[in-house]
């Protein structure tokens, strides 16, 4: 067991070595099994940089003009957004039924989630048991209705077989951050890649050689996608350079710059497109907040504002930023809320709940019903993992609305979670419950959440 552990944690893009932790309860509904390939055609080539365009009908296309400074209140569907529901003693949330998504004979890595307007579009990757020969880590696309139930599938994304390390939604299009490495240390291929609302492959563009994907936005003012990446340290210390790189609608790479620095293998930060603004939260021991122009990426600002975490989460909530921070372990969870048009703290960094574990946080907003929910891993003790999930609502200065809620526990290792907002009021929560050889239960499990009013 000791030798496949070791062989794991070198595979391409996991986030951390988690698979073989082993679970007790899944408490998920089988939800089937991956489906059939997306016919999507293949790809040629990885050349750094190169994009690989496939056949299918064009999608659409009516992403309206961003003016400079403008801000997301100026957009005419603004007047829509409402008040946040009162502050109040009880649950803030309810939880609907947990369902599996994944194949429980197979082992995946950490799932993603992006709402489309009508459903939400969910990613991770995934591989065989109990050899990893010959069969590499893929990535799958899936969709929920708005109830929170898979609508389609698990379809697996032809020609990506990478590992999944963000993805984001924007004109009618979905974009997958992708990365490949050898070891524990050099990464050496990045993609982006675009896929429709079937999942079907329909663009992919390889970061320059040796960068690493971290985070990915929807930027409107250039009609494309700004990643952050890791830049390959030459010296060989423990810390990578991370770089903000933008694309347009054509995966041509329009401007790039530096935003920092990372620990190696975290490559921890938060993207957050405000229109006519681009914001990158990134740091080792303390956070600082760049914001950018998106078309030249001409720095407009950075601010210190002091250790959030090394685990980091950030939501566009109407003008401004939120984000979410932890340590890994136990520790704290705090979030902070920050105006980059007018560059300043307007609440916090404020102490909403506490994780354990090594588990991932996730951030969403739902700027119609004025909250954001923030997805954090529980329980467990100094010899066990956490083994549970929470989800607290938070108000526009991201302080709680309501009690915590616990949306699922009795896990072996809940290693990452991710959420979604739909707006107005309800959310999706994805969480991998990491472990066990098969035959197992679902790793990859989604509820949905509904706001108390």
């Amino acid at each position: 067991m000791r030798h496949t552990y070791l062989l794991w944690c070198v595979v391409p893009l996991v986030s951390g070595c988690y698979l073989f932790h082993g679970r007790e309860d899944s408490r998920g509904a089988d939800a089937g099994s991956s489906g059939p390939r997306a016919d999507a055609g293949t790809t040629a080539g990885r050349d750094a940089g190169r994009s690989i365009f496939v056949d299918g009908d064009v999608l659409p296309d009516d992403e309206p003009d961003v003016m400079p400074g403008e801000r997301p209140s100026d957009d005419p569907s603004a007047p829509e957004w409402t008040d946040p529901p009162p502050a109040g003693s009880g649950p803030c949330c309810d939880v609907g039924e947990v369902v599996g998504l994944d194949d429980p004979m197979r082992q995946t890595s950490a799932p993603r989630v992006a709402w489309d307007g009508s459903e939400w579009g969910v990613a991770w990757s995934d591989m065989s048991w109990p050899t990893f020969a010959g069969d590499p880590l893929r990535a799958l696309f899936r969709r929920l209705d708005a109830g929170g139930r898979p609508s389609t599938d698990p379809l697996v994304i032809d020609g990506i077989y990478t590992g999944l390390e963000a993805m984001a939604y924007g004109n009618h299009r979905f974009a997958l951050l992708t990365s490949e490495s050898a070891g524990f240390r050099a990464t050496q291929l990045a993609s982006l890649a675009i896929v429709d609302r079937d999942g079907g492959l329909r663009a992919r563009a390889y970061l320059p050689d040796g960068y690493g994907g971290v985070a990915i936005a929807r930027d409107e003012a250039i009609h494309g996608w700004a990643v952050v990446a890791t830049v390959p340290d030459d010296n060989g210390d423990s810390v990578s350079q991370n770089a903000l790189l933008v694309y347009d609608e054509s995966l041509a790479e329009v401007a790039r710059a530096e935003v920092g620095w990372a620990r190696e293998g975290d490559g921890h930060a938060a993207i957050v497109s405000l229109k006519s603004l681009l914001v990158v939260a990134s740091g080792i021991g303390s956070t600082t907040i760049r914001v950018f122009a998106p078309r030249s990426l001409e720095p407009v600002g950075a601010t210190d504002v002091g250790a959030l975490g090394d685990q980091l989460g950030g939501a566009r909530m109407r003008d401004t930023v939120a984000l979410a921070g932890r340590w890994y372990g136990d520790s704290p969870l705090r979030t902070l809320v920050w105006d980059p048009f007018d560059e300043r703290v307007v609440a916090g960094p404020t102490e909403v709940a506490h994780a354990t574990g090594g588990g991932g946080i996730a951030l969403a907003a739902d700027e119609v019903g004025g909250t954001m929910g923030l997805c954090y891993p529980v329980g467990g003790s100094e010899a066990r993992d956490a083994d549970g999930l929470m989800f607290v609502l938070l108000g526009p200065d991201g302080t709680p609305l309501g009690e915590p809620v616990l949306v699922a526990s009795g896990f072996r290792y809940v290693a990452s979670c991710a959420v979604g907002a739909a707006g107005p009021d309800t959310y999706a929560v994805l969480w991998w419950a990491s472990g066990g050889e098969p035959p197992a239960h679902h790793s990859i499990l989604a509820a949905r959440v509904t706001v108390r009013r």
